[in-house]
């Protein structure tokens, strides 16, 4: 199971159901998505089994519920998941970053914690290539990114992008990113 100093990760589960209903209700949390609050029968229709789909992987890829190591609080959840063919022309060895925290983990450090595991994990699978998108305006998301060590990606990844989305990105692969990270 992966683990930071803080955090534990694992798999996301029907147990975690009640934690993600308080998180995908909460307008603030939603609204830096640009989504609306979740009802909790769309949570459990939609995204508890989405958050679930990639469970049995083998490599990693997928979603994570975080929990606080030291107590078991429920903190978010994060996701490293394979980017779609044709999505960006970054090969088969390409995968997409993201979070999502409860109110309570803001301003912790949680966010960049959580994404400096995910790229630990990305290159124990052997990928080449993180993205991740943030909401333009979200400054405190971009500075987990650049935390993180990701960098901006002004190409936003594909032609045609949302305008209000930033992209980032960092090459995984092992030159790269020892000369990145030095």
């Amino acid at each position: 199971m992966p683990e930071t100093d803080r955090m534990v990760l694992r798999r996301a589960s029907w147990p975690d159901v009640d934690d993600v209903v308080a998180l995908t209700t909460d307008a603030e949390v939603m609204g830096f998505d640009d989504s609306p609050p979740l009802t909790p029968a769309r949570v459990l229709a939609e995204e508890m089994p989405r958050l679930m789909s990639q469970q049995q992987r083998t490599d990693q890829l997928g979603f994570w519920v975080a929990r606080e190591r030291a107590t078991g609080a429920f903190l978010g959840w994060f996701m490293m998941t394979p980017v779609a063919k044709g999505d960006v022309a970054r090969g088969d060895k390409a995968v997409r970053l993201g979070y999502r925290l409860r109110r309570r983990a803001w301003d912790q450090d949680y966010g960049t914690e959580g994404m400096l595991r995910l790229i630990e994990m990305a290159r124990a699978a052997e990928m080449s290539t993180v993205i991740a998108t943030t909401p333009a305006g979200n400054r405190a998301a971009g500075r987990v990114m650049q935390r993180a060590g990701l960098q901006p990606d002004p190409a936003g990844g594909r032609a045609g992008g949302p305008a209000d989305t930033e992209h980032w990105q960092l090459d995984v692969t092992a030159d790269s990113f020892e000369a990145a990270t030095a």
